[in-house]
């Protein structure tokens, strides 16, 4: 700068900056929106016969989906155990556990693996645990599996 030249006051040049940056920052936006690729969308026509099913057709197509993306139950004997009640579940994946009592013993956190009366907890599920009898310890067939669930909740509003 020469002598004869009169400098900017402090807050144009402020000004400036703050305008140049929100310019930058708009450039920026605006190629970022251009150059990025779009979303992949379903095409409207395979939706078609999807969307005009009805009645029993649908619920078929919803349980075939259903079957689809759930895993398999697990085969059990729809009979519960007489001995053992089933209080609450913590379902966790493979840290889940079940609150439950046998013959009248006080309820006990139990594990998947772990014996209660004369049967071994197979598995837990959202709503039920499998059971599976002990060998020699149980009158049932070995190889056979029982369900017991969580008892049915009345209705909150009476």
């Amino acid at each position: 700068m020469t002598p004869n030249q009169a400098r900017l006051p402090i807050w144009s040049r402020a000004l400036s900056a703050v305008l140049a940056i929100a310019l930058a920052y708009l450039i920026a936006y605006w190629l970022s929106k251009w150059v990025a690729p779009k979303p992949l969308s379903a095409p409207t026509a395979s939706l078609a016969p999807a969307l005009e099913l009805s009645g029993n057709a649908s619920k078929q197509a919803a349980e075939a989906l259903g079957l689809l993306f759930s895993k398999p139950a697990e085969q059990a004997l729809d009979m519960a155990p007489p001995d053992i009640k089933l209080h609450g579940i913590v379902f966790a994946g493979t840290d889940s556990s079940i609150v439950a009592n046998a013959a009248g013993e006080k309820p006990q956190v139990y594990r998947a693996g772990e014996p209660i009366g004369a049967y071994r907890i197979r598995s837990i599920q959202q709503d039920a645990a499998i059971l599976e009898p002990l060998p020699g310890l149980s009158k049932g067939a070995l190889g056979q599996t029982l369900r017991i669930e969580l008892p049915k909740r009345e209705s909150l509003i009476r």
